[in-house]
């Protein structure tokens, strides 16, 4: 029979489920008003587990119990060959998975689900995931620190919803294959924070360009007034750059498993030289167009890192300026705001930058340009003023 204890002052629910004897603490401490308000708890956690509604991990998201008695579930579930645990779903699934996979994405896959979704939810029937547990587990992992950078810092919202779409998209194929109800729907997305914006202004660009090392300076010119990713600027080699057309062809990128593909579909693209980029590369060609084909190279002739670019000649530059510590990545939110702000065509820019839309492009870089984005009506005024004859 289920009852109400105490275990050093605090209540405790007894109760009976899946023929097993559960008591589960809580937090409230043993008063009158405290046991009223249990019974009333118990009472309905009875009831459901009568009508066979009752879900363990909703009013114990992080009971022991729960779990035992769900590997249990699952030992029996493996054997008669049903619905099998979400840790032998997911070794099949990413075996099937892998071939279609940059070898990035699959390690990004493999981190998420080994460090957060396979110890949270592996043992667990997939069945009997619901959407209360998902919900604790997001609400969980905003808790979580990881170090980046040698620093401790939360979790961020990007990488959550990364999580959670990741475990959905498991789910959901289980789901149809298993033909079991899908109860992970409407969970909407952690609202992400703004995105780093540092850019250098045009006279921090110049002062950088004279205090950089030499040999970099060319390269920091191309990022500077192209808005190439790094792997993009790294993975450039002498057939991409098109002088006659004064084009950069962007085919490929280069990161830590070497030659990829670039990052998306709009990230093929031709990015337009200004004359300061062309005058750079002719430069450039007279020291590394005999090596490995590399545009940017290192002494051996092959493609440069980002960590060495970052650490021995981006940080350093910076600091030796007395400029504010920023990602090297911010040369290509310079590019972006300096073409805005010398009123380009916002679609010229975002082929340039290969975004699929302005979209973006007015959401991040809006605030760093007040003359190209005017909001004070100076402009539409002067136009009625020069075109609507009647009032004058």
């Amino acid at each position: 029979m289920a009852k109400i204890t105490q275990r050093n002052g605090f209540l405790v629910f007894d109760f009976n489920y899946k023929n097993t004897r559960c008591r589960e603490s809580t937090v409230l401490q043993d008063s009158n008003s405290n046991r009223k308000r249990a019974e009333i708890i118990l009472n309905r956690i009875t009831a459901e587990i009568k009508t066979k509604t009752f879900d363990y991990l909703t009013y114990f998201p992080k009971s022991k119990m729960a779990k035992k008695l769900l590997h249990k579930q699952n030992e029996i579930s493996e054997i008669t060959n049903s619905i099998p645990t979400l840790n032998v779903f997911c070794h099949n699934w990413l075996k099937e998975m892998k071939p279609g996979w940059k070898q990035s994405y699959i390690d990004q896959v493999t981190r998420n689900l080994n460090n957060y979704i396979l110890i949270q939810f592996g043992n667990f029937n997939i069945s009997d995931i619901t959407k209360s547990m998902v919900l604790m587990f997001r609400s969980d992992l905003t808790q979580i620190n990881e170090f980046s950078g040698g620093n401790k810092r939360a979790l961020a919202p990007a990488t959550i919803n990364k999580i959670i779409t990741l475990l959905r998209s498991i789910i959901e194929e289980a789901t149809l294959r298993f033909d079991i109800d899908f109860k992970l729907s409407n969970i909407k997305p952690l609202k992400g924070i703004r995105p780093d914006v540092q850019p250098l202004s045009i006279n921090e660009i110049d002062k950088f360009l004279e205090q950089v090392r030499p040999d970099f300076k060319e390269y920091f010119i191309t990022r500077f007034f192209t808005g190439l990713r790094s792997g993009e600027v790294h993975g450039l080699q002498w057939k991409h750059i098109d002088f006659a057309n004064r084009q950069i062809i962007i085919e490929q990128a280069y990161g830590e498993y070497g030659i990829t593909t670039p990052k998306n579909e709009y990230a093929y693209r031709e990015v337009q030289m200004c004359q300061i980029v062309f005058d750079a590369l002719k430069i450039q060609q007279t020291r590394t167009t005999h090596k490995n084909g590399f545009v940017f190279s290192n002494s051996q002739g092959n493609a440069i890192s980002s960590n060495a670019v970052n650490e021995k000649i981006w940080k350093p530059t910076l600091k030796c300026l007395n400029f504010p510590e920023r990602r090297v990545y911010q040369t290509r939110h310079t590019a972006a705001t300096l073409w805005l702000a010398s009123c380009e065509n916002p679609e010229w820019i975002a082929r340039q930058l290969g975004h699929s839309n302005t979209q973006m492009l007015f959401r991040i870089y809006s605030r760093y340009i007040p003359n190209a984005l005017r909001t004070d009506g100076v402009a539409f005024n002067q136009m009625i003023k020069n075109n609507i004859t009647a009032i004058k």
